[in-house]
Parts: C-alpha cells; structure tokens; sequence
C-alpha cells in the first residue's frame, strides 16, 4: 500500500468517525423527544394512583375506627346483660 492510499484509507476512517459522532450526538434527543411525552404520562398516571391510594387509606382508618367504636359498644352491652344475669 503506498503512502497515498494509507493517508487516504486514514482520511476516509476519519470521516466516518466525525459521522458516528455526529450520529450519536443526535441519539440523546431524539430519544428525549420520543421518550419524555411518554414518561409525563407515566408520571401523572403514578400520580393518580397515588391519590387513590390516599383516598383508601383515609378510608380504611375510617372503618377502622368505626368498627373499634362498634366493638367497643357491643362489649359494653354484652357485659351490661352478662352483669344482669349474674344478679
């Protein structure tokens, strides 16, 4: 190979390193712009799971606390009439 084609065969490697670096550049946003719209959506459907979750929660301390109340009454009446019988 003489010096003329080496130094061409080095250009021309050359040449197509700048073009892959160019190329790889340009991956990042173009991912960015076809990911990111998609991750907004996932981001606000986790948001509204979140909010349901909140919702259930302060639900299931609601009926906790009610059946800790309901309990708590039906002690109360089943030991009144345990007492009465006892007399």
């Amino acid at each position: 190979m003489s010096l003329i084609e080496c130094g061409f065969t080095l250009y021309t490697i050359k040449k197509e390193s700048e073009r892959a670096s160019l190329k790889m550049e340009k991956i990042p946003s173009w991912m960015e712009r076809l990911l990111l719209p998609k991750l907004n959506e996932i981001t606000g459907e986790l948001k509204a799971i979140h909010t349901r979750i909140d919702a259930v929660e302060k639900e299931i301390v609601s009926l906790r606390n009610e059946t800790k109340t309901e309990i708590g009454s039906l002690r109360s009446e089943m030991l009144a009439k345990f007492e009465a019988g006892d007399t």
